[in-house]
Formats: structure tokens, sequence, C-alpha cells
């Protein structure tokens, strides 16, 4: 079984406190590690668009250490691809990032090719319909998936059934889930399909988790 590697001690200046990009805002992020660490992507005016913070990026990678290299990764809700680029900065081999903004969409692409990889693969849709869209029996398995909707949506989104129950995720898959603060004591494991909570911490407003299923 895929294990989730204990968290280390990152360093972490005193000045960086956790925020979430204002909601319509512009500019830049960060990537932390991999071959493109320090190298910026821009972010684009998009309504609800919260990227993923620096620390908590930081914290889920190192989660994530002993697994990220070689995987088949998805992005759902992508918005500015945070998630998507620093998966594949530390090793990811695909990437699938889904967002309904075709403006997101339209710079996830752009920085795909500034950066020069074709690891990332866009796909400008809500997230239902891609969950519906028909199964491609030559594409690999989803072994992790990043879950980062608008905060609206609740924890867990509505999509959560049909997420934690994709024929495409593999049987050893990880889930990250994401979600406000106020959300973090609600209940997401699901008995019926063993999954289980294996990581969970709250940093400002941001509650994230990571997520596997049992055997």
């Amino acid at each position: 079984m895929v294990k989730a590697k204990t968290q280390s001690k990152g360093s972490r200046g005193k000045n960086s406190p956790v925020k979430k990009q204002p909601h319509g805002g512009s500019g830049s992020l960060r990537i932390i590690g991999g071959q493109w660490r320090g190298r910026r992507i821009p972010i684009v005016e998009v309504k609800n668009l919260k990227p993923t913070p620096d620390r908590v990026r930081e914290t889920l990678f190192n989660w994530l250490q002993a697994d990220i290299n070689g995987s088949h990764c998805v992005d759902l809700f992508a918005g500015s691809g945070a998630l998507a680029f620093e998966a594949l900065s530390r090793g990811a081999a695909s990437v699938i990032a889904v967002d309904s903004s075709h403006d997101a969409c339209d710079q996830m692409r752009q920085s795909a090719a500034e950066l020069g990889t074709d690891r990332l693969q866009v796909i400008c849709a809500d997230v239902d319909h891609f969950l519906n869209l028909p199964i491609k029996a030559d594409q690999p398995d989803w072994q992790i998936l990043f879950v980062d909707p608008p905060y609206d949506l609740g924890c867990p989104p509505p999509q959560w059934p049909a997420i934690i129950d994709h024929p495409k995720l593999s049987i050893e898959a990880l889930i990250y889930l994401e979600s406000h603060a106020r959300d973090q004591h609600n209940a997401i494991e699901n008995t019926d399909n063993h999954w289980a909570q294996i990581r969970n911490k709250v940093a400002g407003e941001v509650c994230y988790r990571l997520l596997q299923r049992q055997q």
C-alpha cells in the first residue's frame, strides 16, 4: 500500500502568515520545490479564485514526498494550477487539471508552455461533467487527487460521492481535500468504501486533509 510520508520540518519565515488571495485577485504565485523551485506563475482575475497558500502547499507536499515522484494526478477545481504545477515540479508523471473558467485554463496552458512541460493536460469543464466523461482504458489510474473547491460548496463538496467512487481512482489512491477551517469537524470518511483520514491540519482559515483508501 502506498504510504504518505510523515511531514518533515521545513523552514518557515516568521513573516509569512497563511492567507488566501482575495477573491477575484490577480498576481502570481511561487512554486516552492522541485525543478521549478522559485519560479512564479501568473494568477488571472477569476471570481472565487483562491490559490492554496505557500505554507499549506509546503506541508502537503511534505506529506506526499514519498508518493509524488512518478505519480499520475488529477487537480479538480484547479483554478491557478498551484497544486498541479507544484506536483509536476516535484516529479509527477502527469497531471490533469480541471476548471470551468476559460481564463484560468488558458493561463494554465500558457504557464505550462513557458515551463516547457507537456505533462499537464488542462480540461475546461465543470467537475461534475469531467467526472462523468467516458472512461478511457489506456489512461493511467489516478494515484493522487487534489480537491480544492470553492469554500461555499461546503465540506465535503456535493461531488464527493462521485469523486471517491470514481472507477479511475487507484486502489491505493490518496486524496487531498481543502476547505474552510469552519468545516474542520465535518465527517468526511466513507466507511463503505474504506476511506480514512491519515493527515489533518488547520492553518489560519484553511483546513486541509489527506485521505487514503484502506485495504
